[in-house]
């Protein structure tokens, strides 16, 4: 194999992506639960793996660790996600052994049937990406060879605990995201949301379909990575967006409002970040599906 950038379609019209590039790579807290993840794929030494959705490459090195000669085609659509997976390819020293595409995964894929050993899919599928992910699903399974494993891997999932001791307001907080989520021009059926992956596995006609999970813990003393990430993530990130979007809607109080501006200002002298015991919860899952032999 080379790792030569490969284009294989053009960018759609009508879909705003977003480069995550630095954050992906530097973001290494996940790697324990990401190592569990791939580890639980059992590929065989030399495998031909599929990283469908592969970002920046965060995943490339951690596949190398655990399975002896593996190979990889990385496609992604994204072209700063593209331009860093290269340079993560020859970061790693994986020239020979990654193939970087420019795909468009929601179009017929450009690759033969029983192809991959392997197929990762990670933080990739919602209704938002594809009209039906479980006809995507499918399309991916018929990828694989026998007794090939496709493995969707989310760490977005569940609601995490973020705000230990503060039930009420992290509840109010999940259900604003949940309202901001379900906008009126979007169609969110339960059967197709990543919570219900294992039943996309099932319809695609795999076998062997499991479902595992990690938790993520962060606690004291937090390192320099894990704060910035919870700020970055939650407390300015997904958190912050939810509250003034749809806080009032959710129904949060005037008095919900300012513990929240309290508890997520980190210049403040009440940030949550900052108290004695903090630790935080993030639940990852993991589905697997084997094709048949």
């Amino acid at each position: 194999m080379s790792s030569t950038l490969v284009t294989t379609g053009d960018e759609p019209m009508g879909y705003a992506f977003v480069d995550y590039s630095e954050r992906l790579l530097r973001n290494t807290l996940f790697h324990p639960a990401v190592r569990a993840a791939i580890a639980g794929m059992g590929l065989p030494a030399g495998a031909l793996v599929l990283d469908a959705g592969c970002g920046a490459g965060a995943h490339f090195g951690i596949f190398a660790e655990l399975v002896p000669g593996v190979r990889i085609i990385g496609a992604d659509l994204t072209d700063g996600h593209l331009q860093a997976a290269q340079a993560q390819v020859n970061r790693l020293g994986m020239q020979g052994q990654v193939e970087i595409h420019k795909v468009d995964l929601r179009k017929p894929l450009p690759y033969e049937e029983g192809t991959f050993d392997g197929i990762w899919v990670a933080n990739v599928i919602s209704p938002k990406t594809f009209a039906k992910p479980s006809d995507f699903v499918s399309r991916l399974s018929r990828l694989l060879r026998p007794g090939g494993v496709v493995a969707i891997y989310e760490s977005y999932v569940l609601r995490p605990l973020i705000l230990p001791g503060y039930p009420r307001l992290e509840h109010l907080i999940g259900l604003a995201r949940l309202l901001a989520r379900q906008a009126p021009d979007e169609l969110w059926l339960p059967q197709e949301l990543p919570e219900r992956s294992t039943t996309w596995l099932i319809a695609a006609g795999l076998e062997q379909v499991r479902l595992e999970v990690q938790m993520l813990k962060l606690e004291p003393p937090l390192c320099q990575d894990a704060r910035k990430y919870l700020l970055e993530e939650f407390l300015q990130g997904a958190y912050a967006e939810a509250v003034r979007a749809r806080g009032k809607e959710a129904g949060m109080t005037p008095e919900d409002f300012a513990l929240w501006e309290r508890l997520s200002d980190p210049s403040g002298p009440h940030c949550i970040l900052n108290e004695p015991g903090y630790y935080c919860l993030i639940p990852i899952l993991t589905a697997y599906g084997r094709r048949p032999v």
